[in-house]
């Protein structure tokens, strides 16, 4: 992304807060904040957690500082580290860490403050406070106001007039991060002179731990209980007495998406993240390592301040910027952030349906439910099965993927989830949806025993088929087809058990699509066996054959992750179009793996390819890191079998790959993030791939028809051989290049006969 388009989305940012452009109410509902765009007077970056020695977080540095000078168009005065700026505390990863800092910035002119965290000083074999001094070197100090404390492990530096502290914290654990009595005292000392001299500007004060019950991952009652060694009650106990001060923290990991990493009361708190993974107490993302996240901090000449949060990884802002007012004595500049205005004003998350349980099996159950709305977003969802008494037999909590979306605007439409156990009627199942702020709206279904209900249905499914069978269906005829499948996709097991012409109504679904419902372009894409390759070690476990409809038939047995069925043609994956029909699962797994690479010969290890996975006992999708993708209901196996359906590939303008599931019951779109596409070391050029199949779990016996493979022009065609050999081939059967070929062939032999006639020859 160029630096103008990176202006252009902090703009928009500021402008979509201000009410300028459309957008659903902050759930703060808070005024519009004063800030000033065109007179950013003083703009600084600010880190958190970089962890240089573990992993390849010194490149992950590197891409986070050309990143992030990229949404500061007025340059970067200072840079803000919240602590971890090593993985262990060694010399070597301090002065790796230092090389990084200098190659981005020069610190003589831009000064770079760093606190220290529990993994630079805190645990065995880490370096002294005053060793850290000699490591960084003394242009890191230039600009410090107090040159005995750096070796304490505190700082005060002030840049163009603006005032900067860093904490240290003595202990971390195992209780709350606490204070040295030395530290204390500084740090009263030092913010009694600022205040003093200044007291009606911000002071900004970073410590490595969050003040205690603040912000999001210093609560002592949060899911993780990691308030209790996350946070400081001292540091806390302090800052309160200096509205003036602005905290800036990390530590967490805590992902800088929620709405609750800013918290104002006697002062203002802000959690930064990390720019090295993320994490959150709900849940631990299973690709954590690929995040990256950061703030902008822009001062402007009245002394407002607009905070831009920033997915580095992603390359965008996320949602709308934090906007704290010029500090006002009379505490008035701290409410806009204040729990009471922000439960004052906000408004609980909204279902626009209720649930539906469908009964899978006798010990199987799947809730579905649309996705609730809310004026910022909805954190997670509760769901739990409930026994007549009331008491809890089963219970799920499913938190959005709202970190994979900065600006929320992919989020799934619908959720689904299963149980299995024993349910007794009458039961209830509930539904809970929770904001950031942990507010929620319920939704309820009850489920009573209807054995004679259920009798009376299956019977009056059971005439319908038979009167649909009666027709002479015709092409004309789908919606009759599809509305029946879906009528029957929505009753439960115990209703399906009962109708004895559920098999009668497959076999002429099967046959109906065969007959009239393959995808418009077979015709011209349908792939032959001649066209596929297999790398199956064993043929009986995996092998292609020609369909008895059209295109090819894919065939695995007891097969594995390592049976992969390909097509021999290069596509674009932007574009691509791929047919299916006649899925036949018999096994218990039910996962098929579709990947794309560069080589046919390419493993299916994570990095070398990309693989999405979809799970067709659920209608889920995945690709091989464990992202979530969504799910269609279009892709479950009991609600599909022989109907066909296609996916189709597109990428957007954020990098994100889009699914399109189009079936003759509905179309879905899934979609594939960004982030989940890059990495990959032998996966370079989406434009030239080909793409294979495979079961992806072990034991699969199954077989799909692939009618058809293609984009809308193929972008490498096999090979021309130089001189073909098309003796003995029928003209109607050879192609342009072919007929050429034998044109001259034939004007060359007419040549020399003409000639040896005339000489003699």
């Amino acid at each position: 992304m160029t630096k103008f388009k990176k202006t252009l989305c902090v703009c928009l940012a500021a402008l979509l807060s201000l009410g300028m452009v459309p957008m659903s109410v902050s759930a703060a509902g808070e005024d519009a904040p004063a800030f000033n765009e065109s007179e950013i007077v003083f703009t600084f970056a600010n880190l958190s957690d970089p962890h240089i020695g573990f992993g390849s977080n010194d490149e992950i540095l590197r891409k986070t500082f050309a990143t992030i000078k990229e949404y500061a168009p007025n340059g970067i005065d200072a840079v803000l580290f919240n602590g971890d700026q090593t993985q262990d505390g060694t010399k070597e990863q301090a002065q790796k860490f230092v090389s990084i800092v200098k190659e981005a910035f020069d610190v003589t002119k831009v000064p770079v403050i760093v606190t220290h965290g529990n993994h630079d000083v805190y645990w065995s074999g880490c370096m002294t406070r005053a060793e850290f001094v000699d490591a960084y070197g003394s242009d890191m100090y230039l600009f410090d106001k107090d040159m005995t404390s750096i070796y304490k492990g505190n700082r005060h530096v002030e840049i163009n007039g603006y005032h900067f502290v860093s904490v240290d914290i003595e202990t971390y654990m195992p209780n709350y991060n606490t204070l040295s009595a030395d530290t204390e005292t500084w740090l009263k000392n030092t913010l009694d002179r600022i205040v003093a001299q200044d007291p009606d500007s911000y002071v900004f004060v970073s410590c490595h731990s969050p003040a205690k019950d603040t912000v999001y991952g210093s609560m002592s009652d949060d899911v993780k209980d990691i308030g209790n060694w996350g946070a400081s009650a001292e540091l806390d106990s302090i800052l309160k007495n200096y509205p003036q001060v602005i905290l800036f923290s990390g530590h967490t990991h805590y992902g800088i998406n929620l709405e609750t990493n800013i918290n104002q009361s006697q002062y203002t708190q802000i959690n930064s993240g990390s720019s090295s993974d993320i994490d959150f107490d709900m849940i631990t993302p299973e690709n954590r390592r690929s995040f990256s996240q950061g703030m902008i901090v822009d001062v402007d000449k009245d002394n407002n301040i607009r905070i831009t949060r920033i997915d580095l990884a992603k390359d965008m802002v996320i949602k709308e910027p934090w906007y704290i007012d010029a500090y006002q004595a009379d505490g008035s500049s701290l409410t806009r952030y204040s729990k009471e205005t922000r439960l004052k004003n906000n408004r609980a998350p909204q279902f626009p349906a209720g649930i539906e349980v469908i009964e899978v099996s006798g010990t199987e159950l799947r809730i579905d439910f649309k996705s609730a709305s809310d004026d910022d977003m909805v954190f997670y969802y509760e769901i739990e099965v409930l026994n007549e008494s009331g008491a809890k037999i089963a219970s799920k909590t499913v938190v959005t993927p709202f970190y994979n979306d900065p600006q929320l605007t992919n989020m799934p439409k619908s959720y689904s989830t299963t149980f299995t156990g024993q349910f007794e009627y009458p039961y209830t199942v509930k539904v809970r949806a929770y904001d950031c702020y942990y507010q929620y709206t319920e939704v309820t279904q009850k489920m009573v025993d209807m054995t004679e209900e259920n009798a009376i249905i299956a019977a009056r499914f059971d005439a319908k088929i038979e009167e649909l069978a009666a027709k002479e269906l015709t092409a004309a005829d789908l919606e009759l087809v599809t509305t029946m499948r879906n009528e029957i996709n929505k009753l439960n097991y115990k209703i399906k058990n009962m109708m004895s012409k559920l098999g009668d109504f497959e076999a002429l679904e099967k046959e109906y699509y065969n007959a009239y419902y393959i995808t418009d372009c077979a015709g011209e894409f349908a792939p032959t066996k001649d066209g596929t390759f297999s790398i199956a070690p064993m043929t009986s476990k995996g092998w292609v054959e020609d369909s008895a409809n059209i295109g090819v038939k894919l065939n695995w047995k007891d097969a594995t992750k390592n049976y992969f069925l390909g097509f021999n043609s290069k596509f674009n994956l932007d574009g691509l179009h791929l047919g299916f029909t006649n899925l036949n699962i018999t096994s218990e797994n039910k996962v098929l793996g579709i990947m794309f690479s560069n080589e046919q010969k390419d493993k299916w290890l994570s990095g070398e390819n990309l693989l999405l996975t979809v799970d067709f006992a659920s209608g889920t999708v995945a690709t091989a890191s464990g992202v979530s993708v969504g799910r269609s209901d279009y892709l479950v196996y009991g609600n599909t079998g022989a109907i066909p359906f296609d996916l189709k590939f597109g990428m957007n303008d954020s990098g994100d790959l889009a699914m399109t599931v189009i079936s003759p019951l509905g179309t879905d779109v899934l979609t594939v993030p960004a982030s989940a596409l890059t990495g990959m070391a032998n996966f370079t050029d989406p434009s030239a791939c080909y793409v294979s199949l495979s079961p992806w779990a072990t034991k699969s016996t199954m077989s799909i028809e692939v009618t058809a493979v293609h984009t809308e022009e193929k972008t490498v065609e096999p090979e021309m051989p130089t001189e073909p050999d098309n003796s003995g081939k029928p003209l109607e059967e050879m192609n342009l290049f072919e007929l050429i070929i034998e044109l001259f062939k034939s004007i060359f032999e007419a040549i020399g006969k003409f000639f040896s006639g005339l000489f003699g020859g």
